[in-house]
């Protein structure tokens, strides 16, 4: 040079670390349009968290990239310097690097980046759990159209039901089912290999009422149980188990009766999130599985009849298909529809040794409209109303509330 200083520093802008040290044959290749490769692995591993990137690589190879991990991204290609510069560097886009408008990329990225950071952290993580409107029946989760709770919470769900149930062999039941089933769970957790899992714990209270040829029966029991949901992407599967017991008391012409059960199941519903409009509408097909046991203690009736039962082993199979509605403000409508298959549930009992007929229910079909709301950070309601035609003939209405516990799992 002119000077006859060598060159120790080359700068890519205006702060003091944009100043790299100067390589002859780094540049060479750069201004040859080779890119520079080894400098930008170097400014890589001084600047970059390393770590971090390693774990943002693997959550997005898991199906979990969130926007927390976008933010993270972007603060991380910030410290590596202007984008024409590390275009430069790549072997064949130095060509583009001087297409690049620095001010309006430096501007796009912060404007990105204040929208995210606007963001509650509920708000950030709808990218994550926004899709899983995992429904479910009975007690597998809280709601009958749950979006997993990222928080721990406990919440409570009354329940009603009033049908008239036509028996095969048997009489025309009027029947009245009524309850409330109080639960916890984990909120959502994360797995290996992209599952997301949320766990919960609950104890209900099932009362029931028949009438029939002058016949009158009261229920009252209650019921332990343990359920699992399990996410990956849009697809879900969750299982429940619960063990249970009722005071039964019955009244007819020769008097009143008294016995107790004992009862135990398990249930398995696995399912599909099918979004259209960027998820704003989700058609969700089902299919549930259970088993049910049913063991009546043997007693002698107001006639003097010793009524002995053999247990009643019942596996129900009901597919469906819900049609949900993502909309602002947090509210989720919902129609569905379902078809209920009884399989192995017919009675088998002795009156004085001798049988009785068996007795069985029909398949029927449920189907009705609910809506779900979150409320704040803390809150989540639902109600819901069902009519059943078939076998049982009727309506059912629940509803329920969840509060969140907190942000720590």
């Amino acid at each position: 040079s002119i000077t006859q200083v060598p060159i120790k520093f080359v700068g890519e802008g205006e702060k003091i670390e944009d100043l790299d040290i100067f390589y002859p044959n780094r540049m060479a290749d750069r201004i040859l349009g080779m890119g520079d490769i080894v400098t930008l692995v170097e400014r890589a591993q001084e600047k970059m968290d390393l770590e971090a990137a390693e774990k943002s690589a693997q959550k997005m190879l898991d199906g979990k990239f969130d926007m927390d991990d976008m933010l993270m991204q972007f603060e991380q290609v910030e410290k590596l310097g202007p984008l024409g510069g590390i275009m430069k560097m790549l072997p064949g886009f130095s060509q583009y690097a001087d297409m690049i408008d620095e001010s309006k990329a430096t501007s796009g990225m912060k404007q990105t980046k204040a929208i995210i950071q606007s963001m509650t952290k509920e708000e950030r993580q709808a990218m994550k759990y926004g899709n899983k409107s995992a429904a479910s029946d009975g007690t597998m989760t809280f709601s009958p159209n749950q979006m997993p709770e990222e928080y721990k919470g406990v919440w409570f769900k009354p329940y009603s039901a009033f049908e008239s149930v036509q028996i095969d062999n048997g009489p025309s039941v009027s029947n009245v089912m009524y309850g409330t089933i109080v639960g916890g769970d984990t909120g959502i957790i994360e797995h290996k290999r992209g599952w997301d899992g949320m766990y919960s714990a609950y104890i209900g209270y099932n009362g029931s009422h028949q009438n029939y040829n002058d016949v009158g029966i009261y229920q009252n029991g209650g019921l332990l149980g343990l359920s699992g949901v399990w996410y990956k992407n849009n697809f879900f599967t969750g299982l429940t188990a619960n063990v249970g017991g009722a005071a039964g008391n019955a009244k007819n012409m020769y008097g009143n009766e008294e016995f107790g059960m004992l009862y135990t199941g398990i249930a398995s519903k696995t399912g599909y999130n099918w979004e259209l409009a960027n998820g704003k509408f989700v058609i969700q097909p089902s299919y549930m599985m259970s088993y049910t046991f049913v063991d009546t203690f043997n007693y002698t009736n107001a006639a003097g009849v010793k009524i002995n039962t053999n247990p009643l082993n019942t596996i129900q199979i009901a597919p469906g298909v819900k049609f949900i509605g993502n909309l602002k403000n947090g509210w989720q409508p919902y129609i569905g529809v379902q078809m209920v298959w009884n399989v192995m549930n017919r009675t088998k009992i002795k009156a004085n040794d001798v049988s009785l007929p068996e007795m069985s229910i029909d398949p029927y079909v449920q189907y009705g409209v609910g809506v779900q709301k979150k409320i704040g950070d803390k809150f989540t309601g639902y109600g819901e109303a069902m009519l059943r035609g078939g076998g049982r003939n009727g309506v059912s209405l629940n509803f329920g509330f969840r509060w969140a516990l907190g942000k720590d799992k």
